[in-house]
Formats: C-alpha cells, structure tokens, sequence
C-alpha cells in the first residue's frame, strides 16, 4: 500500500517561473484523505517552503535544507546540523574562495553579512527569513546551522566547487545550482533523512 510521496521542487513540481501548479494542492489533499502523506524535498528553507504550500501546509511533511531538517506542523522531527565547532574553519576556507558570498541556514533564519547585488536579491528568493548580520561569525551558536549556501559570482562549477572539498574536507561540498553550491555535516542529505522518515 503506498504511504508517501516526496518530490524535489526546483527543475522537478515547481513549473518555469518557480511555480507551483494550483492542481497539485487538490491532488495532496485527496492524498491525504487515502491516508498517504506527500512530503516536498528540497535545498530551501523550511520557511519558504511552508509559504509555497501554504494551503495545504498541516497536510504535509517538509524535508528542508537538502535533508537536514525534516518538520510536520511546525515540529522539528530530524535535525542534522554542520557540528558548531567546524562553522568558523569552514567560512574561512569559503571566503578565501575570490568572488563567492556564503550564507548560513540555520534551522529557522538564514544569515548573510554581504548585500552585493545580485547575491543580495537571489538569496531572498528561496529564503524568506533572511538576516543581515555584521559578521556570520556572529551567529555561530545562536541556532542550529543546517548548512552554508554558496553563491557564485564566477558559476559555482566553474570556481568553488573546484576548490572547497579540497579546503574543507571534513564537510559535503555538492552543487545545488549553476551559481550555488551548498556546504553540510557529511552525514546531512535526502537520503538519510529518507531513511528516517520510513523508519
């Protein structure tokens, strides 16, 4: 008998314009009602996911942040943050990466110290709770860090994904867009939290 569903968002439900279809909320009630639970699965913040599903949000399971949060009704049920005491050696290997602009994701707000165009702009589109701050050092320990998104201003396969395994090998460096890249706790992606929803 099936009993869940997930789907990627970005390039997989979402249509063009980074669109929901309006048939897909009538399609994750009825779902609902055959008992079966739909769960979007996606690098963006809980926050934004949540507005996106809006109108069925108590209806739905979200894995967040690639894996490293997973909630039901506002309620934390896996949380795999990057471990605090590697977030400052990894933001300074990232910064000394020329043309790139780091931002935390922590479990609720996500964090930037740089308002530099278009950088600015594109980390708002998938991160409604985003905070200026005058330093991301600043907010270690404040909350958990569920990873650090990278833009690219150069293509991140082009430039950081060259160079931040290398420099930070104690964490997962993977490509989550042509100028992303997104750092995590190398236990931290879809998978495991898969694993731990079946169980």
């Amino acid at each position: 008998m099936l009993k869940f569903i997930a789907s990627d968002l970005d390039g997989t439900l979402l249509d063009g314009e980074r669109r929901i279809p309006e048939e897909i909320f009538p399609l994750i009630r009825e779902m609902t009602k055959r008992g079966i639970l739909f769960c979007p699965a996606s690098g963006r913040q809980y926050a934004n996911l949540k507005k996106l599903f809006a109108p069925v949000a108590n209806d739905v399971l979200f894995m967040a942040e690639n894996g490293a949060l997973v909630k039901y009704r506002d309620k934390t049920l896996y949380l795999n943050p990057i471990p605090e005491e590697l977030i400052g050696d990894a933001l300074d290997a990232i910064r000394s990466v020329p043309h790139v602009f780091p931002m935390l994701c922590g479990s609720e707000n996500a964090y930037i110290e740089n308002t530099e165009e278009p950088f600015h702009t594109c980390a708002r589109l998938s991160y409604d709770n985003c905070i200026k701050v005058g330093s991301l050092n600043d907010v270690i320990g404040r909350e958990p860090i569920c990873k650090i998104a990278i833009y690219d201003a150069l293509g991140s396969h082009n430039n950081s994904i060259k160079y931040l395994p290398e420099k930070i090998p104690f964490l997962r460096t993977i490509l989550s867009g042509a100028d992303w890249c997104d750092v995590a706790a190398l236990t931290a992606n879809k998978g495991d939290a898969m694993r731990f929803i079946k169980e």
